[in-house]
């Protein structure tokens, strides 16, 4: 599970994130900023594979996730 306290109110305010596996907080993070205002119509949340707009040119589309996926 993944839990996001947003800092707001406002647009692009950061926050805290918590990462927990089986009831139990797995990581903690502050993200500085989120997005703004809103993502176009043609992008999509992919979970384990890129299939739009990467985050970086640094690989080609659809770049899929595996545990062997190095940077």
């Amino acid at each position: 599970m993944f839990d996001f306290k947003y800092d707001g109110p406002g647009p692009g305010k950061g926050g805290t994130g918590v990462l927990s596996v089986d009831g139990k907080p797995l990581a903690r993070k502050t993200i500085s900023r989120t997005i703004p205002l809103i993502m176009t119509m043609d992008e999509t949340f992919d979970v384990g594979i890129d299939t739009r707009t990467p985050v970086d040119e640094g690989y080609k589309l659809p770049f899929r996730f595996t545990a062997s996926s190095t940077s």
